[in-house]
């Protein structure tokens, strides 16, 4: 492995990739000239050359140099930690997610963008757990019982419904479902006996959604106006939940990209399928346009403008309850009422199968049980309602 310090004089093509989570970059100075990249190796920032002109060769050149780098770094720790464990070092998160998310779609007949939620959930249950933004590098042996009960602790203080967790923590799990762990065969995988323990839950108060008195939706409604210039990122997911129904877990992930226009000039927050949600293509609502969204997103790509993962999962699921549970206090999942309340208005103004769509159920008994009520006042039978079916009553 090596690299050059010597650096592009002026950079005239920029091409980005993702690799183990991470937006990267490359740069080359010259229009047919050969790509570089940039990375901080032992504190100081390292170019690389990538031998190549063209951007897809330099970009599969460039994942193998990081790899190498983290590679080094991680086996020069673990040999300076524990020289006898590093002769059979631990396979990384990074690398166990590869090998599933490349072989576990066709292997266990699971959809891709189910394969890549899990994921996600593993990635969001270890950052939880242990505090730490990049988790691609962690040992697989991070996997014990403390891991897994240390994030539902944490998780239950950040305020998350015990639904969601237990959601977070199954798809985690199902990684190494017994039925895909020989597509691991060649990876050193600990024991996960500890990882899968059992987890109680309380869910008996995930009950069907309560309308929420008028006079405490004004007062919530005037307090987000305010929140608009406070604290603009919180804002914006108090309106994605609010107007459009999305989950916290699926604002989390909403990228530029998800926004999509139409001929007829109107915008579109698209919502992609999950494990327990459908894909749903949702019109922007009249108070929250386009230029509202991009100006708070900035240069992206997500929609929740953040310094890391972390402080986006704090945005999307703590600070949003914070607020929403000064105006809902007796609730139990606070900021998912959000979602309830959206739900009910489609159910009430647009009808039970629409209710199902916009809130991306698989089931209309699921919209019909926890989440949508019927808001508008319904009148009792009338004669003019009698006469429909019977016609008009005889006098004596």
């Amino acid at each position: 492995m090596t690299a050059t310090t010597a650096k592009p004089q002026t950079n005239i093509d920029v091409n980005e990739f993702v690799h183990r989570g991470r937006k990267r970059r490359i740069f080359r100075r010259e229009e047919q000239g050969k790509f570089y990249i940039r990375r901080q190796v032992n504190g100081k920032d390292m170019w690389k050359c990538l031998d190549s002109p063209l951007a897809r060769n330099a970009i599969a050149n460039a994942k193998s140099w990081l790899d190498a780098v983290e590679q080094s770094a991680a086996d020069t720790k673990w040999e300076r930690l524990d020289p006898v464990r590093s002769k059979t070092p631990w396979a990384s998160i990074g690398d166990i997610i590869d090998r599933y998310t490349e072989r576990a779609p066709s292997a266990g007949q699971i959809d891709t963008r189910s394969a890549n939620g899990n994921a996600s959930s593993l990635r969001s249950l270890l950052r939880l757990a242990t505090g730490k933004d990049e988790v691609d590098q962690l040992r697989s042996d991070i996997l014990t019982e403390s891991t897994a009960r240390t994030f539902v602790e944490n998780a239950r203080a950040a305020e998350r419904s015990e639904s969601g967790i237990r959601s977070t923590l199954v798809q985690a799990r199902s990684i190494f479902s017994p039925s895909l762990l020989y597509i691991y065969d060649g990876m050193k995988i600990p024991d996960l006996k500890g990882f899968r323990i059992a987890v109680r839950f309380d869910t008996s108060e995930d009950v069907g959604f309560e309308a929420i008195a008028h006079d405490v939706i004004e007062q919530m409604e005037a307090a987000a106006k305010s929140l608009r210039q406070a604290d603009p990122a919180t804002w914006l997911v108090y309106m994605i939940m609010s107007r459009l129904g999305a989950r916290n877990s699926e604002i989390d992930e909403l990228t530029l990209s998800s926004l999509t226009g139409d001929d007829s000039g109107g915008w579109h927050l698209d919502i992609p399928k999950t494990k327990d949600g459908l894909a749903r293509h949702l019109s922007l609502p009249e108070d929250l346009s386009i230029s509202t969204i991009r100006e708070i997103a900035g240069n992206g790509p997500h929609l929740i403008p953040a310094r890391n993962p972390t402080e986006r999962e704090s945005i999307t699921h703590r600070t949003i309850n914070r607020f929403v549970r000064r105006f809902l206090p007796n609730r139990r999942k606070c900021a998912y009422e959000l979602r309830k309340w959206a739900g009910s208005l489609v159910w009430s103004t647009q009808g039970s199968e629409a209710a199902q769509y916009f809130l991306g159920h698989k089931s209309i008994d699921t919209t019909q049980r926890y989440y949508a009520k019927f808001l508008r006042p319904v009148r009792s039978v009338s004669a003019a309602d009698r006469a429909q079916i019977y016609g008009e009553q005889k006098t004596a």
